[in-house]
């Protein structure tokens, strides 16, 4: 009776032993799986990260350029209107004097005329030039701006740091195979004191020691 039960011991614990084989291979399959997933998320993040900065700084330069671009052109027009000005006022002297030269006017007079031509000048050229100082500031103002916007789009993107993965639990299954393969072990009665897997001579017929009489005994 007992070769059954060692039989049927024998592939529980084959069973159990590849199931906690298979549990393993299962675990680190399904380990490596997410430490893939998580490596091209990681990688799709970088790439991103990229792309933006790219994106951010191809802006900024643009936003920066067209800001100095506007402000070289507002300068080039401001002395332009000035050079204009001094232009004006050039001539309204130049009729001043004639007119005076022609009426015999002189003196106090026409120079109190010619300063005040200068002085509207001057106060007209200053006038553009603090207005351009204006213009510039905020230039300056609007490309710190920029700089702001693109630092903001640059670190607003964080990498991707990957999800640490569980470790392989090596121990459990085997553990459990062992618990399976104790109590199969328990349950066929084999680990029972008295329990013997081994067929004695008297199990298997008389001992031919005891009660029988030698063959000239009843002779």
């Amino acid at each position: 009776m007992c070769e059954p039960v060692s039989i049927a011991l024998a592939v529980t614990a084959a069973a159990s032993l590849a199931g906690a084989g298979m549990s393993i291979a299962g675990q680190n399959t399904a380990r490596q799986m997410a430490k893939g997933q998580e490596e091209q998320k990681r990688l799709a993040q970088e790439q991103a990260i990229l792309e933006n900065r790219s994106r951010a700084t191809k802006d900024y330069l643009r936003q920066v350029r067209l800001e100095n671009t506007q402000a070289r052109q507002e300068t080039i027009a401001m002395r332009e209107e000035g050079q204009d000005v001094r232009n004006q006022a050039l001539a309204a002297s130049g009729t001043a004097v004639a007119s005076a030269a022609e009426r015999g006017v002189a003196g106090r007079s026409l120079d109190m005329i010619l300063s005040d031509y200068e002085f509207q000048q001057n106060k007209e050229i200053g006038r553009m030039r603090m207005n351009q100082t204006m213009k510039d500031q905020q230039h300056t103002e609007n490309i710190g701006g920029f700089q702001d916007q693109f630092e903001y789009r640059v670190t607003a993107m964080k990498p991707y740091v990957p999800r640490p993965q569980a470790p392989v639990d090596y121990f459990g299954p085997i553990f459990g195979a062992v618990s399976q393969i104790g109590g199969a072990t328990m349950g066929s009665g084999l680990l029972k004191p008295g329990a013997s897997n081994l067929q004695t001579p008297a199990s298997i017929g008389p001992n031919p020691t005891i009660n029988q009489a030698p063959d000239n005994f009843n002779a």
